[in-house]
């Protein structure tokens, strides 16, 4: 069905030659928030279907679907206390067993939806491309290349795996230094990685949802078959071609006076899968995007804090941020809306801009009971204290954190943000601290350094990346005192985060003067 809907043409689609949105086809397979127990859209008397990440990365409506599921990531560090900040993040394993490092031994129901790894420190000729890792899901050792024992983490990413490619597993040139899967690899009843010992630093990081006892799940199993295979294609179509459903609309084309605006109605039902907001990259700054659902404003902010400052200035090929021709934001959050959907570019500046427009693209029907409702948290975040150092060995020291994303009061997920961080000084060592996130008042996810959550590896040590979950699309770095600006996104398609009342995402303060502008989105449960 869901290969049906993207295929559809617009007008087709318009003309009832393709499903809508409507709750009758939500059963088919779309995951709801209670799909460890009982589908609540059959009455609660049928087991709901396995759930299958792989497939649901074809629905364009992906990200606003409420999930079940406890997230986690393991990583290369050693473990610290919430309040820690230390900064000992690499080569840390669950243990050592016939001359290898295990990375992960996990056991199931569950689902890897991130494997990132870098390495770094390695003498002479050994190039990170030949480490070797091996995977055993199920207790069955997966062996894409059917040779030796394992794979290496060159072959593993480079795209010559079929059904382990682009957008969804990248190696080093396209994450500047990381390799990444992110590709959903669904387990029944256990997950297990280990890596070569190597003489450099290892880093890792496996994030993913464990699942409720009981819960069915679509094991990964290689080769994948034709209907994975299919779901991959339909959604590198979607996400990284952006061939998004619905019915085009455009506003009027012109100039925009000061205090002036131009926007678009639509009425519902529906789901907004594309907002196409024309501004010239130099006028961003001066132009507030203004969106409100139903009666109620869910984003308001500069443009530049959505798609990236005007310095940096830089293209995004982001899946739900697109941004290459510079005059157009394009935006692929879903947004599903009962009666209205106003979208509105308003110029909050001081001087006139000479052309502005506002389209979008929206699929129309009711509603299915298990799309979440869109939000934004837009603002300035910092400066706070910081520990004036790359991290520390010091278990004692401590500094607050930069809260750069925060919701309450209502069941949903997070998914993701654009963010320019300023920083006044030392530029590298500001991209040392780690994500934390904190899920109903409890500390929850931990990470290993701020360009690690990107999926790239030591500073961009490559240059910018920009691909379709993450990316530092941009930056400006001074070489006399060490400043910079940086873009950074990052967008969870399936792998968004839970939440039953409350979650924040925070950066810990390495660096004097740090700043994070832009913003982060949710999704919440329908009141």
């Amino acid at each position: 069905m869901l290969r049906r809907l993207l295929s559809c043409a617009p007008l087709a689609l318009a003309l009832a030659g393709c499903p809508s949105p409507s709750s009758s086809d939500a059963s088919l397979g779309r995951p709801d928030a209670s799909r460890d127990a009982y589908s609540i859209l059959d009455g609660g008397t049928e087991p709901a279907p396995p759930i299958d990440l792989v497939a649901d990365l074809a629905d364009p409506f992906a990200p606003a679907r409420l999930r079940s599921g406890t997230p986690f990531l393991v990583s290369s560090r050693e473990p610290e206390p919430p309040e820690g900040l230390l900064n000992r993040d690499h080569s840390y394993y669950v243990r050592s067993e016939d001359g290898r490092n295990v990375m992960i031994d996990r056991e199931g129901p569950g689902v890897i939806t991130r494997w990132w790894m870098t390495i770094g420190d390695l003498p002479g000729p050994m190039d990170p491309e030949n480490v070797v890792v091996r995977l055993w899901i199920d207790d069955v050792e997966i062996d894409p290349d059917g040779g030796e024992p394992g794979i290496t983490l060159g072959a593993l990413t480079n795209g010559s795996l079929t059904g382990l490619a682009d957008p969804f597993t990248l190696g080093r040139e396209g994450t500047s230094g990381g390799f990444v899967v992110s590709q959903p690899l669904h387990y029944q009843r256990s997950f297990r990685a280990d890596v070569t010992p190597n003489p450099g630093w290892t880093y890792f990081q496996f994030e993913g949802f464990d699942y409720d006892p009981g819960t069915q799940v679509v094991p990964f199993t290689w080769p994948l078959g034709a209907e994975a295979l299919g779901d991959l294609e339909a959604a590198a179509i979607l996400w990284r071609d952006h061939d998004h459903p619905g019915i085009e609309r455009l506003g009027a084309e012109g100039p925009l006076a000061i205090e002036a605006r131009t926007e678009l109605t639509w009425m519902g039902p529906g789901v907004a899968t594309e907002l196409a907001l024309e501004v010239p990259r130099a006028d961003r700054d001066e132009v507030a995007i203004v969106v409100t659902v139903d009666g109620d404003e869910v984003l308001h902010a500069p443009l530049s804090w959505v798609a990236g400052g005007n310095a940096p200035a830089a293209a995004s090929h982001g899946s739900a941020l697109f941004v290459v021709d510079p005059m157009i934001v394009r935006l692929h959050h879903p947004i599903p809306f009962e009666d209205t959907l106003e979208v509105a570019l308003v110029n909050e500046g001081e001087r006139a801009i000479d052309r502005a427009r506002v389209g979008g693209r929206v699929v129309s029907g009711p509603l299915d009971l298990d799309l979440g409702r869109f939000h934004a948290d837009c603002g300035t975040h910092g400066p706070v204290e910081s520990i004036h150092m790359c991290g520390t060995n010091d278990p004692t020291l401590r500094a607050p954190n930069n809260v750069v994303a925060s919701w309450s009061g209502a069941r949903g997920h997070y998914v993701g943000h654009s963010l320019v961080q300023r920083v006044a000084s030392s530029w590298w060592c500001a991209l040392e601290p780690d994500h934390e996130v904190w899920i109903d008042g409890a500390y929850a996810l931990l990470g290993t350094g701020m360009e690690d959550y990107y999926s790239a590896g030591f500073y961009f040590m490559n240059g910018p990346i920009s691909w379709a979950l993450a990316g530092a699309s941009g930056w400006t770095r001074s070489d006399v005192d060490a400043s910079a600006a940086t873009h950074v996104y990052r967008h969870h398609l399936v792998d968004t985060i839970p939440f039953e009342d409350e979650l924040r995402f925070e950066l810990e303060s390495y660096v004097d003067d740090t700043v994070f502008e832009g913003c982060a989105y949710f999704y919440t449960a329908p009141e």
